[in-house]
């Protein structure tokens, strides 16, 4: 999920994940409410703006994490 969109997210009030391979990208986004996915494959796990079907499903691509 890029920046822009976690932040309008976190501005509407809707609970929001993120993750960036920089741990220290993102942190005013956790600074106001967001939470830190741990990993990658964490962080696609978590059911909200997940469009891609073969993850919703548990079969996502082989890679980093699962990606």
């Amino acid at each position: 999920m890029g920046h822009a969109l976690a932040d309008t997210l976190l501005a509407t009030g809707t609970p929001t994940t993120v993750w960036n391979r920089s741990a220290d990208r993102g942190t005013d986004l956790i600074g106001r409410g967001a939470r830190r996915a741990g990993s990658a494959g964490e962080a696609i796990s978590t059911p909200v703006l997940n469009t891609r079907p073969e993850v919703a499903q548990g079969k996502a691509p082989l890679g980093i994490d699962g990606l």
